[in-house]
């Protein structure tokens, strides 16, 4: 942020694990995985600033989501069985998921884990 000020916008949580955050396109919010043992990663969106509590986009998701420039849609990869990975892309709120892509192993997409 311009104001070289540090703000915390989502608590640490015990035996929550919280990876990889990234601004949507127009700055407004963070995306972040998250995480409770035993359990998929699911997507979460927050206001940049804070100020209002989290919200769950989707579940089942394996990596990083990737927003397009004008922020309509993103893409991601989920792995919903053992050996199979596949290629999504969604609505920017993670609505009217599509599959575009299907790999089996051992060839598959690149996951958090």
């Amino acid at each position: 942020m311009a104001t070289g000020s540090i703000h915390e916008i989502v608590p640490p949580m015990p035996g929550v694990t919280l990876a990889v955050p990234s601004f949507t396109p127009d700055g407004v919010f963070v995306d972040y995985l998250r995480r409770i043992p035993t359990t998929t990663y699911e997507l979460w969106r927050i206001p940049a600033l804070g100020g209002q509590q989290p919200r769950r986009l989707t579940a089942d998701i394996g990596s990083r989501a990737s927003g397009s420039p004008d922020g309509r849609q993103m893409a991601y990869v989920r792995a919903p069985a053992p050996g199979r990975s596949e290629l999504v892309i969604t609505n920017g709120d993670a609505s009217a998921k599509q599959i575009v892509a299907t790999r089996e192993a051992p060839l598959s997409y690149s996951n958090v884990d």
